[in-house]
């Protein structure tokens, strides 16, 4: 890039700010490291705010903020709380009383903040709050063990112990007579929604009218040139296939492009799949198929880009790389699954009479540890990992006991708020702005009426997706029960290229870990199964994160060895 070319904006504004009352070393450390090259927005007792760009300002009674990120355009709060749960953005409020930062309802965005002392930092990253303070950080174990069991971390935590993500609904608040801080949660209003049940011809007007006010709201870009107008990610599922169905007619076919990724499970259901969707619709498609000797670049860039808190998602980075550098507006299924069928809450959910039983079978759909007896698992560690994971998990819970839809909200706020939305979230934004119809206000309280009997066979989507477009509902889908299945092919994570960074990387973990070297697993062997596969990524990811900061960690040993 020339030197007086300029630089393509992220379509979502960085923001980095201090709450409370830091010291001056403190304040210039922000200055110097994640706050350099934004703009100071707005300096108030209590809280300072710098941006990569204008942000959206609202005023209330004898209050006043600022918002950004939202995924519901087109409202106008006059309290934080509005901002937060109307807006579902994130954002900051100053009043006589005091100064709050705020996450949105459901917590989707990531939001990270660091205490030091009476002030607190928050920032859009983790990386850019490690940097603050001469000594050294601590990794969070039972984060870590979240993220082998449940493939994320989930409430306050990330793997580090200093640093936390604000989760759904949380909110640092500084007292301005008592220079005191402290931090609240708030349930999303859309839980309070009592209504009918919602029918699928209801649901997908809705669905429909989300994307026209996301159309309406969506800011225009000169950098839209290589893509049209908008994208969609679509996969063999019903959620793409969804949106893709109500998009198309309010859109335009011509103004629509679709993007699929391979998915490198040696099956490519996938790509199979939607060719068929993105025919019948007329919607263009791009198909990313990387090569096989690419695979560790891109899985360690994804694993950065989440920032090491799943093992999932390296497989779109290449997709996502795409999507980035076109700057542009993409629509995304988040939470359709969950909230119009959902494979977790299921018959054996609906069995469970007492909170105790429900947490149960919940606790063994979401957790996935590694199995007893692959390398360096034992069921003493198998044990220890759920020991870790399962009391922040009943936390999480206890939060929607006696709500009619218990089960559905706790997969929503311990696995799609933190470890699914990291794909759209996390290799898609801040570069490309996100739409995500599913979890507008009026779609969840209308999927949330939909009694769960009705959407545990699959018959009430397939309604839905037949309201939208009978050949939807008809074309075949990795939502079957056994959908058709292509000739199984080798899968890039089987590939020389990546069996040897495998090696290497098991290697580089077993000295970190004090384990036998002789003990290291067989990265092929580990590839050739799902399980098998996962486990890896896992010891992977983990790796990757201690290459990154074991100059800056206190100790490097996790507990379960």
């Amino acid at each position: 890039m020339s030197a007086n070319q300029p630089s393509k904006p992220d379509r979502i504004p960085r923001v980095v700010g201090i709450l409370g009352q830091p010291s001056e070393d403190q304040r210039r450390r922000v200055e110097r490291s994640c706050a350099s090259g934004l703009a100071r927005l707005l300096e108030a007792p209590g809280l300072t705010v710098w941006s990569s760009a204008p942000l959206a300002s609202w005023q209330g009674s004898q209050r006043n903020g600022l918002a950004w990120w939202p995924l519901r355009p087109g409202q106008h709060p006059t309290t934080w709380q509005e901002a937060s749960d109307t807006c579902e953005a994130l954002g900051v409020e100053v009043s006589a009383a005091g100064a709050t930062v705020h996450a949105a309802s459901l917590g989707m965005q990531p939001l990270y903040a660091r205490r030091f002392g009476d002030a607190i930092v928050f920032a859009p990253t983790i990386h850019n709050l490690c940097g603050l303070s001469d000594g050294h950080l601590h990794a969070d174990w039972m984060a870590w063990a979240s993220i082998v069991t449940l493939k994320s971390p989930i409430g306050w935590r990330t793997p580090f112990e200093e640093i936390e993500r604000m989760p759904a609904g949380a909110a640092w608040h500084w007292d301005r007579a008592r220079n005191h801080l402290t931090r609240s949660r708030r349930l999303p209003s859309v839980l309070d929604a009592r209504r009918p049940p919602a029918s699928p011809d209801e649901l997908v007007h809705l669905v429909r009218r989300a994307i026209q006010t996301s159309i309406a709201a969506a800011r225009p870009t000169r950098w839209r040139k290589r893509f049209r107008a908008w994208t969609i990610t679509l996969s063999g599922g019903w959620d793409s296939r969804l949106v893709a169905g109500c998009a198309a007619p309010v859109i335009g076919p011509r103004r629509l492009t679709a993007f699929t990724a391979s998915p490198d499970d040696g099956l490519d259901l996938d790509v199979m799949l939607s060719i068929p969707v993105a025919r019948h619709l007329g919607i263009r498609q791009e198909i990313e198929d990387p090569k096989p000797d690419d695979w560790p670049a891109y899985t360690g860039d994804g694993f950065r880009r989440v920032e090491y808190q799943t093992p999932y998602h390296g497989w779109l980075e290449p997709m996502a790389g795409r999507l980035r550098a076109a700057r542009g507006s993409i629509l995304d299924g988040l939470g359709g699954d969950l909230l119009l069928k959902s494979r977790i809450v299921d018959e054996s959910v609906l069995a469970s009479r007492t909170f105790d039983q429900l947490g149960g079978v919940l606790w063994s759909k979401l957790a996935k540890p590694p199995a007893s007896g692959r390398p360096w698992v034992g069921e003493e560690v198998v044990a220890e990992l759920s020991a870790m994971t399962r009391p922040d998990f009943d936390t999480e819970r206890e939060r929607f006991a006696g709500h009619p839809a218990e089960a559905t909200l706790t997969v929503l706020f311990t696995r799609t708020s933190r470890c699914v939305s990291l794909s759209p979230f996390g290799l898609f934004a801040p570069e490309a702005d996100v739409c995500v119809p599913f979890l507008d206000n009026e779609v969840m309280a209308a999927a949330l009426s939909v009694p769960l009997e009705a959407k545990t066979s699959g018959d009430f989507y397939r309604q839905c997706l037949h309201a939208a477009d009978p050949r939807l509902a008809e074309l075949p889908s990795t939502n079957d029960p056994h959908p058709a299945r292509p000739a199984y092919s080798r899968s890039r994570s089987a590939g020389a290229a990546a069996i040897s960074w495998a090696r290497h990387s098991l290697l580089g973990l077993a000295e970190r870990q004090g384990l036998d070297p002789a003990s290291v697993p067989d990265p092929r062997a580990l590839s050739g199964t799902w399980g098998g596969r996962m486990w890896l990524h896992t010891l992977l990811v983990f790796n990757a994160w201690l290459e990154r900061y074991e100059g800056q960690l206190e100790s490097v040993r996790a507990p379960w060895w």
